[in-house]
């Protein structure tokens, strides 16, 4: 059974110790390289294959006092999580990003620097202009 009851001290130290960075990429590259190993995977690609796209969330301030105005959003304040996903459809590298920065600029980032056991030959993004 699930204790339902977990102090809030329990989970912030939880939060500090083990949740960060780096333990969230190698968590997520053990996921994606199970998924990789089933056959059934192979139904949707052979894993060489991505794409990336960021989505973006408002946030509630104003961002022409902080300088992060992007050239796509304007100076709407907010963030913007940037996946790198395969073709067998698992993120692999998610970023959390932010909009004063252009997208592209985010996309080596996920194919040199993703932890699993993908060989990304070809990559698809969308190149706005």
């Amino acid at each position: 059974m699930i204790n339902r009851r977990i102090p809030y001290a329990k989970l912030s130290w939880l939060q500090a110790w083990h949740i960060r960075d780096e333990t969230y990429s190698q968590a997520l590259a053990e996921l994606v390289n199970a998924q990789f190993a089933l056959p059934f995977a192979a139904h949707w690609g052979d894993g060489t294959t991505s794409s990336s796209d960021g989505q973006r969330f408002r946030a509630g301030n104003k961002a022409e006092s902080t300088g992060h105005v992007n050239p796509k959003y304007g100076a709407e304040p907010g963030r913007m999580f940037y996946t790198h996903i395969s073709d067998q459809y698992a993120p692999f590298y998610p970023n959390l990003v932010n909009v004063g920065v252009r997208d592209s600029t985010y996309v080596l980032d996920g194919l040199l620097y993703h932890e699993s056991d993908l060989r990304i030959q070809e990559h698809y993004t969308v190149l706005l202009q």
